[in-house]
């Protein structure tokens, strides 16, 4: 698992628009923002691996991965569809970068054999403690690799 979610944070760094290199990390939780992380800003977070036993010794592993987005609430709608005066990318524009960026890509791991989006949740709404209001939306991958 460590090397998919370094795998998945290195394809974003270099290939993702619209967010800094640093603000696409690995996280403990699906609700937390590093100090330092700017929005918009990507979370990474590792899910549950099952183990299936093959033949001839060898193992499957299906491994689940949820990422979480994180977009300033400027305007009533830019933090949904983008476009205001900052240029500041919608949270919609990101989860279909996300999606182009991830589904599929089996991330040149070894052994690596399917690579899919799961699930795409509806956004939800936050207002934190420093009257910061942000859209938050998560999004499932699931690989599955045979070693």
């Amino acid at each position: 698992m460590d090397k998919l979610l370094l795998a998945i944070q290195k394809e974003l760094q270099t290939k993702m628009t619209g967010v800094r290199a640093g603000d696409i990390y690995i996280t403990p939780s699906l609700v937390f923002r590093p100090h330092g992380v700017m929005l918009p800003c990507v979370g990474i977070k590792d899910g549950k691996v099952i183990h299936k036993y093959l033949a001839g010794g060898a193992m499957e592993y299906t491994m689940a991965v949820r990422l979480v987005v994180f977009v300033k609430l400027t305007n009533k709608e830019a933090a949904i569809v983008g476009g205001n005066p900052t240029g500041q990318i919608g949270i919609l524009a990101m989860n279909k970068q996300l999606i182009a960026l991830l589904n599929n890509n089996l991330l040149g791991i070894t052994g690596m054999e399917e690579a899919r989006v799961t699930e795409d949740p509806e956004s939800l709404f936050y207002l934190s403690d420093k009257q910061e209001m942000y859209q938050r939306k998560e999004l499932g991958l699931q690989y599955q690799k045979t070693e």
